[in-house]
């Protein structure tokens, strides 16, 4: 008979014992899949990624395709057997020892000891009522070629995979996928072997077909001008007569205005299949419906005619007759002006006039200490003189006196103490003193005609700056820049930052994602795990909206860079020494004087080109 003492040691010998599972590979030569299978054991440790990848290693299968979806089910399984076994073999023990109080006269071996119960690992899986698992872990695969077509037919791109474990592609497997694919145009061989040397590659580009070009639309071409000449006439003597200018443009009723000429023919593509793709003739645009002061002719509905006497204005499909005020001079003895149209002063504007005008503002002689708010043209035949004014409390204007505002150009003669602001472009034919230009488009200095001398002040353009001379011989700090902001980089690196680290964020959802979905598959959908899909779909769907915008802004600023890159500071004579140039945040300051030069930014710091 057995004592107590012996069957507790059987016991406890027995429950030491852990259920496991051995991995076991093998390979089909028929379908290159390499397939794992786990043999039910005792004592073996939880498997890992590491485990697989040491096995498929020592049976060389290491260059294979990894199954990465098989993989984790391989680990997944593993552990949620290894659970649901041991749970098992727990009560399977539990059982063998009321088995055993229940039997005192044990059975003895030859030495006198209790003999241990029978029992394998196969038989304690067996009372688990499932199949061994059998699972795709691996594949041997060859190159591949795929040869597709996108951009409406016009563009053919390759795509090759690297093998795994087996042959890799080769020139004419690639031409007999073109053959097959029936590309017709002209094949980028320089492309194909790029390919080729790399290995592997993902939609290149390697034969384009031709676009067609949709015909030209309606061209409208305006008969009348809407500014006078602010070129100087010369005489015989060499003299320029800056007072001799056209007069201010007013056109009576009946007045041809416009005329829309027909759209033109398209010109035929050919898409990679050498197919003719149909180009789409021009469109027949309509003239602007809110024109106002003008009208189609009854003989001629191409054609725009004046309904009214008035100064036109043009716009890309339409010119509107605006109403015109005309005086003599702006003084006290008229008041500040607020006008509903154009506006035509032919002489002076005094100091502490005021000018608004929804239209344009023509000056034929000198502004002085003023403003001007035109939702058009400044037009302005002599000059501005600002300098300081005094008592001015704004910080932000201190040291100007006169202030120009248009939403469209700005001409003058000269500038002196000037603040002036345009939403396309601002011409000075002499010179500018100490004053601060701003255009959205260009500044352009000494342009067809003039000394076009820039000098002091700040003056900053998104385009162009052009001048024939920077500066002066006294060195007066001169400041142009052209460009974006100096922030615009900054807030490029920050939004590339945020858009990676929202992307690594979707990446790890979605592998989580996948982990649980073999879970599920495994062991089931259980409240807990539904509710983490739920959360997780619920963090997917707000990364994907977050990821649109920064894509969205990550756009425009990388437009707003290209466009940057592309803006020029031209000095046509000379630059003077003192003249800082600025261009995307990035500086240079002329310590010598030089002949025609043009400031660029290239390689993130401003460059000259002589």
């Amino acid at each position: 008979m057995l004592s107590e003492c012996t069957l507790f040691f059987v016991f406890t010998a027995i429950k030491m014992e852990l259920f496991s599972f051995t991995p076991h590979i093998e390979h089909n030569p028929e379908t290159g899949i390499v397939t794992a299978s786990l043999e039910p054991s005792f004592g073996g440790a939880t498997l890992t990624r590491k485990d697989i990848d040491t096995l498929l290693e020592k049976s060389g299968y290491q260059s294979f395709f990894m199954l990465e979806d098989g993989i984790e089910e391989l680990l997944v399984t593993d552990q949620t057997l290894r659970g649901q076994g041991q749970k098992v073999f727990e009560v399977f023990l539990k059982k063998l020892q009321k088995s055993n109080e229940a039997k005192p006269s044990e059975e003895m071996n030859t030495e006198g000891e209790a003999s241990a119960p029978s029992y394998n690992p196969q038989q304690i899986f067996s009372m688990l009522g499932k199949e061994a698992p059998h699972l795709d872990i691996a594949e041997k695969r060859d190159g591949q070629v795929e040869i597709s077509v996108t951009d409406q037919d016009l563009k053919a791109q390759i795509t090759l995979t690297k093998p795994f474990g087996g042959e890799a592609v080769t020139l004419p497997d690639i031409e007999k996928a073109i053959e097959k694919m029936a590309i017709a145009v002209e094949i980028e061989q320089d492309v194909i072997q790029q390919a080729l040397d790399f290995g592997s590659c993902e939609k290149l580009t390697f034969a384009k077909g031709t676009n067609p070009k949709k015909g030209k639309d309606s061209i409208f071409e305006k008969l009348v001008t809407d500014q006078f000449s602010s070129s100087p006439k010369i005489d015989e003597k060499g003299i320029a007569n800056y007072l001799d200018i056209n007069e201010f443009v007013v056109v009576e009723a009946g007045v041809p205005l416009m005329r829309r000429h027909a759209p033109a023919n398209g010109k035929n593509g050919t898409d990679v299949f050498g197919k003719i793709i149909p180009a789409d003739s021009g469109e027949t645009l309509p003239f602007f419906a809110d024109i106002e002061g003008s009208c189609l002719s009854d003989d001629d509905p191409n054609l725009l005619i004046s309904t009214l006497k008035g100064h036109p204005i043009i716009h890309k499909r339409g010119i509107s007759i605006d109403t015109v005020l005309v005086l003599k001079n702006a003084s006290l003895a008229t008041g500040n002006i607020d006008f509903d149209g154009s506006v035509c002063i032919e002489e002076d504007v005094a100091d502490g006039i005021n000018i608004k005008a929804s239209g344009d503002v023509t000056v034929k002689g000198v502004v002085g200490k003023s403003t001007i708010e035109s939702e058009g043209n400044v037009l302005i035949a002599q000059g501005l003189i600002g300098g300081s004014k005094s008592g001015e409390k704004n910080q932000e204007n201190e040291g100007f006196g006169a202030f120009i505002s248009a939403k469209g150009k700005v001409s003058a003669k000269f500038a002196s103490g000037a603040k002036i602001t345009a939403g396309d472009q601002i011409s000075i034919a002499e010179y500018a003193s100490h004053c601060e230009l701003s255009a959205n488009n260009k500044v352009l200095l000494g342009q067809p005609s003039g000394k076009g001398n820039l000098i002091g002040g700040n003056t900053y353009a998104f385009k162009l700056i052009s001048a024939k001379t920077f500066g002066s011989a006294g060195g007066a700090p001169t400041n142009v820049s052209v460009g974006a902001d100096a922030d615009t980089i900054v807030n490029l690196r920050r939004i590339t930052q945020a858009l990676h680290k929202k992307q690594m964020q979707v990446l790890e959802v979605h592998d989580s994602l996948r982990k649980l979905a073999i879970r599920v598959k495994v062991a089931g959908l259980n409240p807990q795990t539904k509710e983490i899909i739920e959360k997780q779909n619920e963090q997917q769907k707000q990364l994907d909206l977050e990821i649109l915008e920064l894509r969205k802004q990550e756009v425009e600023i990388k437009h707003l860079l290209m466009r940057s890159k592309k803006a020029r500071v031209t000095g046509l004579y000379k630059v003077c020494q003192n003249v800082c140039v600025t261009i995307l945040g990035a500086s240079h300051t002329v310590k010598e004087e030089m002949s025609a030069s043009t400031f660029f930014f290239e390689s993130r710091r401003v460059q000259i080109k002589h």
